[in-house]
């Protein structure tokens, strides 16, 4: 290509192979999420969270980093089997520092160890992340639909 001509499809070729890349790492930032949830390990999770991370609600109420780390010891502590969860990523925005992305968390388990309960909780979120020190890390979570079911052990199986 000489100087002058029209390189906008060389521009757009260039976007989306960084979308595409940005894409991968933060798959792979839900993949370590996955993990450090399915191991309980709360100090993983709030790894991939910025200092002043927020959890919008779907109520309307926020939570801080804090009251995040909060909530999933008290989840963890009250569901002791959460022994399934994933996570569909439905809708992908970036400009290169900051992506959005729109997701959808199945999680699964028994409700109490002494209780013949499963739950099913299923939630679409809506997600930023931003690079921090080349990372991606998590600044906001909200919570556009939620929904848990309780289930008897019997219907949970069929």
């Amino acid at each position: 290509m000489t100087a002058g001509e029209d390189n906008s499809a060389m521009q757009t070729m260039g976007t989306d192979f960084e979308q595409a890349a940005i894409l991968r790492q933060l798959q792979e930032k839900y993949n370590e999420y996955l993990r450090a949830f399915r191991a309980r390990d709360i100090a993983g999770i709030m790894a991939l969270l910025t200092g002043d991370f927020i959890w919008n609600l779907a109520d309307g109420s926020q939570c801080s980093r804090l009251e995040t780390e909060a909530a999933l010891r008290l989840q963890f502590q009250t569901m002791p089997s959460s022994d399934q969860m994933t996570i569909a990523l439905l809708e992908f925005t970036s400009d290169g520092t900051i992506a959005t992305v729109v997701v959808q968390e199945k999680s699964e388990g028994l409700c109490h160890e002494k209780e013949e309960c499963r739950f099913v909780t299923t939630e679409s979120m809506r997600e930023t992340w931003i690079r921090v020190h080349g990372e991606w890390q998590m600044n906001t979570a909200t919570v556009l639909e939620s929904q848990t079911l309780l289930l008897p052990i019997a219907s949970a199986m069929s």
